[in-house]
């Protein structure tokens, strides 16, 4: 009996750790010019769980979705998605509380996702010479990328902008990719939706420019990952806590430091990839719930 238990134990340690092997597994070396193309999932595309929770809300005809996991019943999407007459309070500042749809909302907030990658990506490629480069047919892109939005809350009232960047690489002609992997980025402040200082306040601008600023450095650290610069040896694992994309209230995570600078914090989550922040996260300097935990002096 304590036989069969061991090899119990044993199994499920092994499935445990594939499962956190596979969005935190390095990409191959030696594999030559990489050929990008940008794809849209639509609401009936195959995606895996971890890719957004169940009821998260999805502004339509977008990549771009609503999400609170964990948090407030009164502010669920999914809530006001099985109410027809379900609406939610909003708060913004310099404004009085004001009840209104997801539905009426989601408009102000759907940036296209595709024509934003691409533009940050054209971007990039004019200032560095590299082996990347747009595919010239989509059939031909060995390196996909599937770019979307998320709003997170992270108090009531206000919610932190995520850029996700699902990525797969290999042969054009195979439906099975050789790697794939997920990086994560938001470097801006949470703010209210409504507001000046909200994200549909301006005209879009606030919106606008914090979308642009994290899908380009999500790009650029993704292409410094994939040309293996940016996972150093032994790199340290500390404790990371706050509000990871999707989730209202902080969690405290095991993670790889693979960079710690004075306006960013790039992590490797060490986590399942059912999990919906698995990848690469790059992190604002205010994400962390007090200091970052460094028992052992390791972060440099």
């Amino acid at each position: 009996m304590k036989f069969i238990t061991k090899i119990w134990v044993v199994l499920i340690l092994c499935l445990a750790g594939g499962s956190a092997a596979v969005m935190a597994k390095p990409f191959p070396s030696n594999t030559g010019p990489l050929k990008i193309s940008f794809f849209s999932e639509g609401p009936n595309a195959h995606r895996t769980q971890a890719d957004w929770p169940q009821g998260t809300y999805r502004i339509p005809d977008s990549n771009v979705f609503i999400a609170d996991l964990q948090g407030d019943e009164n502010l669920s999407p999914a809530k006001q998605e099985s109410d027809e007459t379900g609406r939610t309070t909003l708060v913004g500042e310099g404004t009085e509380e004001k009840p209104i749809r997801w539905s009426d909302l989601g408009p102000s907030l759907a940036l296209d996702s595709e024509a934003l990658a691409q533009k940050c990506l054209e971007e990039i490629l004019a200032q560095e010479k590299g082996r990347f480069s747009p595919a010239e047919e989509d059939e031909k892109a060995n390196l996909k990328i599937s770019p979307y939005l998320v709003f997170s809350h992270v108090d009531k009232g206000k919610t932190r902008l995520w850029v996700i960047l699902k990525v797969t690489y290999g042969d054009p002609r195979s439906d099975r990719p050789e790697w794939k992997g997920r990086y994560i980025a938001s470097l801006g402040l949470a703010r209210t939706y409504l507001g000046e200082n909200g994200w549909t306040g301006q005209g879009g601008k606030l919106l606008q420019h914090a979308a642009e600023w994290d899908m380009r450095t999500a790009l650029q650290v993704m292409m410094k990952d994939l040309d293996g610069k940016l996972r150093p040896e032994n790199s340290p694992r500390q404790k990371v806590k706050g509000c990871w994309a999707f989730y209202h209230k902080a969690l405290s995570v095991d993670a790889q430091i693979l960079s710690k600078g004075p306006d960013k914090l790039i992590v490797l989550p060490m986590v399942g990839d059912t999990e919906y922040f698995s990848g690469v996260n790059i992190l604002p300097d205010d994400f962390t719930e007090g200091e970052l935990a460094d028992p052992h002096a390791m972060l440099k």
